[in-house]
């Protein structure tokens, strides 16, 4: 929120306040909200493009590998054999 808001405000002269607003609206928003970041901090706080990659998209990234590879772990797992018990 905090680098769409700079962003803004680097792109519009809206005020402060309307411009927090609007990023707090648009953090709702998933593919919207990751592109706004990048664009924002690359254009207020100078960051390249792959410094802004970096911080806002490899944390999806992570995410989306790690639930690959449980998804895949899980489902390689023996079905549970509810027939039998030890009570």
């Amino acid at each position: 929120m905090i680098a769409i808001t700079a962003g803004m405000d680097a792109w519009t002269e809206l005020p402060l306040v309307l411009s927090i607003f609007v990023a707090a609206l648009l953090c709702f928003t998933p593919v919207v909200n990751t592109t706004l970041a990048m664009m924002g901090s690359v254009a207020a706080w100078h960051w390249s493009w792959a410094a802004a990659a970096s911080v806002f998209l490899l944390p999806m990234i992570i995410y989306l590998v790690s639930a690959i590879l449980v998804y895949r772990h899980l489902g390689a797992a023996e079905p549970l054999d509810d027939t039998q018990s030890n009570y």
